[in-house]
C-alpha cells in the first residue's frame, strides 16, 4: 500500500512538473506579432462600377513572422452612408497563427449619386377611388 502511494503521489509531481514545462515553452515559441495593415490612402475613391479587388488596391500587410501576408487581406466591413455620402471601410489581415488585425479607411464613390424620389402626380384622390398611390412615384 505504500508503494502505491509513493506511485501516485510521483506521478502527480511528474504531471505538474510536465504541465509547467509545457507552459514554459509555449510562451518561449509563442508568437505574439499581429499582421500590420497598412494604406497608401485614408480615402479610397472609386466608382460604383469597380470590382472588390480594387478596394485592395495600395493596402498591404505585414507580419514579423510570416512575412508579407497581403493576400490574407480581406474587405470585412463596408458601413452605411454617412452624411458626406463617404462610407467606412474595414480591413482584415491573418497570419499563419490565426491572429487578425483590422484597420479602417475611407472610401468615396466618384459617381454616386442618392436616391431621388418624385411625384407624377399630385396625392389627392376621391373617396372610393380604387388609384393605387405608389404608382405616382418614380425614382
Amino acid at each position: 500500500m505504500k508503494k502505491f502511494r509513493i506511485a501516485i503521489v510521483f506521478f502527480c509531481v511528474l504531471s505538474i512538473a510536465f504541465h509547467y514545462g509545457y507552459r514554459f515553452v509555449k510562451v518561449i515559441f509563442e508568437d505574439n506579432s499581429y499582421p500590420q495593415i497598412t494604406t497608401t490612402s485614408q480615402t479610397i475613391y472609386v466608382s460604383i462600377n469597380d470590382p472588390e479587388e480594387k478596394l485592395l488596391e495600395g493596402v498591404t500587410a505585414f507580419d514579423n513572422k510570416d512575412g508579407d501576408v497581403t493576400d490574407s487581406l480581406i474587405v470585412e466591413k463596408l458601413s452605411e452612408f454617412d452624411s458626406e455620402n463617404k462610407r467606412k471601410i474595414t480591413y482584415a489581415a491573418f497570419d499563419s497563427d490565426n491572429h487578425v488585425s483590422r484597420a479602417e479607411a475611407y472610401l468615396v464613390y466618384n459617381d454616386y449619386v442618392g436616391p431621388r424620389f418624385s411625384l407624377s402626380a399630385p396625392l389627392v384622390y376621391s373617396v372610393g377611388t380604387n388609384t393605387k398611390f405608389i404608382e405616382n412615384f418614380t425614382c
